[in-house]
């Protein structure tokens, strides 16, 4: 039994450690994030409207009240955290390494379920099990707040190369039918 647990948290961190180094490569190399983001020509003048008219840290929507809603009013979805982070990059690559490393050890506990697949299959179990995730996590936004069709693509799609990376270390470490 110890033996499995190592081997299920030598896979989790493994896989955890691909998933941050894709995120890494995607997030600082590619060019596909900065695409999908607009900016505002006067960051500053939004910026001082928020901060004054956001009574707390927290997320907003306009319009608030959905009896203002009709299908040509304009909306926004803000997060809005008035004190800053209040971390530096380091604490923010540490819990996101934790983060990953706990994605995976959810995705190993899936894959022992799949004992009479070969290592293709699990690797497809994955990439699929990758592609959940993308939709479940962005589909939302999409559906509900309206996200760019071209942001949730990107989003899903970066999803799915993750996990297929990781898959490729996950199906090899867990076993499977050969």
């Amino acid at each position: 039994m110890k033996s499995i647990m190592m081997k299920n948290l030598i896979a989790a961190v493994a896989g955890g450690v691909v998933l941050f180094v894709w995120g890494s490569i995607s997030w600082t190399m590619l060019p596909w994030r900065d695409a999908t983001v607009e900016t505002f020509p006067d960051e500053n003048l939004v910026m001082q409207s928020l901060v004054e008219n956001a009574p707390t840290t927290g997320l907003y929507y306009i319009p608030g009240d959905d009896a203002d809603y009709t299908e040509n009013t304009p909306t926004a979805f803000i997060n809005i955290k008035k004190e800053g982070f209040g971390v530096g990059m380091a604490e923010m690559m540490i819990k996101g390494l934790i983060l990953n490393i706990l994605m995976a050890l959810l995705v190993v506990c899936l894959l022992r379920t799949t004992s009479n697949l070969d290592y293709k299959q699990r690797l497809g179990f994955v990439t699929m099990t990758g592609l959940l995730i993308g939709i479940a996590a962005n589909g939302p936004y999409w559906n509900w707040f309206g996200f760019p069709d071209y942001y949730t693509f990107i989003q899903t799609v970066d999803t799915v190369i993750m996990w297929f990376f990781a898959g490729l270390v996950l199906a090899k470490l867990i076993p499977g039918r050969e």
